[in-house]
């Protein structure tokens, strides 16, 4: 089966027309009002140039539109691209740069934040829609691309990958035969279409003829608010991340036989355990470079055995070999896929298409092998087991990361000559070495600009109290105040490894309103702390009184020069250091603390 996308789309409107295709929310369109409005929205895009082999950006929020847009984009023969408009925009700028969509299709309140790269398609202007209902049939083949996903890339610049509809088959196959999805079922569509699990989403629910249940943005969030939508809507198929299933407050209620994927990255056993009795759960494994699934592992708490669980088998139209550095055939070593479903290339980068995608030496001339970088084993019942990589890539919440591009990105900044990044923990962790040559007079200048910030926030912090005075601790996501327990949460922790230190004399860099030095001064014999802030001294002298352990000063932390030197056996740095100007900064003044110390003391940073 070769068929494009809007082929097979376009039997699924034909045999059942007033079938429920798309829900979001409280709406809901036909599969012939979808295509109805598909046509009239593409007919826009193939005027504004979209065709074969171009591509059109897509910048739409969560919305019945979104779908329209994709499903349009599709039937005027283009590849979609799609832009997460929370990326940072340089990253937006440096995507269109590099795409060229001949237009980008959004909403009048994102228009302003793209760059005036392409021309703008607005599906909240009317005359948007005002085409005919029915398309000209344009010239797709199975090999035309059919979308753009751009991924993480090892030189500090995403790279694009180009997928055909020579892929559709492939997700068809699996869907039909590895699930028996049909037009009976309601597939959730959690993923981003910045993700190309939104990709399979579409092909899950409209060429199968079910009903594609779109999640609502403020609904994407580990709570009833999403299980409520799932229960609603009895959904019967889904695909949701590891790391979302696990902090789900409750179990998810399912109707019988219902399917869940879990995908993007590392399934454990308790997850399996948790979700795999009461339904069909399978470890779904698959890079972007081979349309977004390879693998399924049919998990089911009776038969994960040990701490890894399998990702299966290959897809139908899927090869999947374990080979060694030599393209040899072993138990243990590197992934290589095949198939129909093997990404074009790189958009633009010829040479990284030829390291990635080599030359099948098990099939007929012209055939390609993608190197998935992954480690895998194949275990005593046949299934392979995901191990790890054998570069320095890592899968943080879904998300590709090379950590060769975050330390590109780290080395232009001119304060910074070399640096190291780590995953840990399910977050990146970046070691820097300061560049010579510091504008220390710059760094200055940035310090006193804080501490005028610093002073409007003392001055207006309540008094009659130290202990919870979180005054000024707000979100830098949207500048709203951190919830009180969540502070008080990461107060008591901050509390407990400083105790665990068994402090006696003490010296705080940045003492701020006292949230630290009221619960650790009772347990020291001495306790010194600075401030950048008069303010914050002073408030913190009026309600400290007059207590000879209890020394305090206005100053920044890189003016430490008549504190006793050899003295502390304890120097906390603690939030201060998020505000200092720059790594070269925070190298002075960890240097100036460690002068602080007595022979065996402690910087709790």
């Amino acid at each position: 089966m070769s068929s494009t996308w809007p082929e097979l789309f376009a039997a699924r409107v034909q045999a059942a027309p007033d079938a429920v295709a798309v829900v979001f929310e409280d709406q809901s369109l036909t599969y012939a009002e979808l295509d109805a409005r598909a046509n009239r929205l593409a007919n826009r895009l193939v005027a504004a140039g979209a065709g074969p082999e171009r591509l059109v950006g897509l910048a739409v929020p969560r919305s019945m539109e979104m779908i329209i847009a994709e499903v349009a984009v599709l039937k005027s023969g283009a590849a979609y691209l799609p832009i997460d408009t929370d990326y940072p925009a340089d990253r937006i700028s440096y995507l269109l740069d590099d795409a060229r969509p001949v237009c980008m299709v959004t909403v009048s309140e994102l228009a302003a934040d793209l760059p005036a790269t392409a021309p703008l398609v607005l599906l909240d202007d009317p005359t948007t829609w005002s085409g005919p209902d029915h398309l000209p049939a344009p010239d797709i083949q199975a090999t035309n691309a059919a979308y753009v996903i751009y991924t993480s890339g090892s030189t500090g610049r995403p790279k694009g990958v180009v997928l055909s509809h020579t892929g559709v088959a492939k997700l068809v196959a699996t869907q039909t035969e590895r699930f028996g999805i049909g037009p009976s079922d309601r597939v959730l569509q959690f993923a981003s279409p910045s993700f190309d699990v939104a990709f399979w989403d579409l092909c899950l629910a409209l060429l199968s003829g079910g009903r594609l249940v779109v999640v609502p943005a403020g609904r994407r969030v580990p709570g009833p608010e999403l299980t409520e939508y799932i229960d609603r809507n009895e959904i019967t198929f889904m695909i949701l991340p590891p790391a979302l299933l696990a902090a789900l407050p409750r179990e998810l209620s399912l109707r019988p036989g219902a399917i869940l994927l879990a995908g993007t990255e590392r399934v454990s056993p308790e997850l399996v355990a948790r979700y795999g009795r009461d339904r069909r759960m399978f470890n779904a494994y698959g890079p972007t470079e081979a349309t977004v699934n390879s693998t399924l592992g049919e998990s089911h708490p009776d038969k994960v055995q040990g701490p890894v669980v399998p990702i299966g088998i290959a897809d139908p139209m899927t090869t999947a070999y374990v080979l060694d550095e030599r393209l040899r055939p072993v138990g243990e070593g590197e992934l290589y896929l095949g198939g129909p479903g093997l990404a074009r290339g790189y958009l633009n980068r010829p040479a990284l298409t030829a390291e990635r995608f080599v030359a099948d030496p098990f099939g007929p001339p012209g055939n390609r092998l993608y190197r998935t970088g992954d480690l895998v084993r194949v275990n005593s019942e046949g299934a392979l087991e995901f191990l790890g990589r054998v570069d320095d890539q890592v899968k943080i919440r879904g998300y590709r990361i090379e950590l060769g591009e975050v330390e590109s990105v780290l080395a232009e900044h001119p304060g910074v000559s070399q640096s190291v990044v780590v995953a840990r923990e399910g977050e990146l962790v970046a070691y820097a070495v300061a560049a010579p040559g510091r504008d220390e007079h710059a760094e200055h200048d940035h310090v006193e600009e804080w501490r005028e910030l610093h002073e409007d926030v003392f001055a207006e912090a309540a008094s009659g109290g130290l202990e919870e005075n979180f005054t000024g601790w707000n979100s830098s996501y949207d500048g709203s105040e951190i919830p009180l327990g969540e502070m008080r949460e990461w107060h008591a922790a901050t509390i407990e490894r400083i105790s665990a230190l068994r402090p006696r004399r003490v010296f705080e860099i940045g003492v701020g309103s006292g949230l630290i030095l009221s619960r650790i001064a009772p347990l020291a014999q001495e306790y010194w702390g600075v401030d950048l802030s008069p303010k914050a001294i002073a408030n913190l002298r009026r309600e400290l009184g007059d207590d000879p352990r209890i020394h305090l000063d206005a100053r920044p932390a890189h003016d430490l020069g008549d504190v006793p030197r050899e003295y502390f056996d304890t120097v906390v740095i603690n939030s201060v250091a998020q505000y200092f100007p720059s790594v070269s900064y925070l190298t002075e003044v960890i240097r100036e603390a460690y002068g602080l110390l007595a022979p065996g003391g402690t910087i709790f940073l």
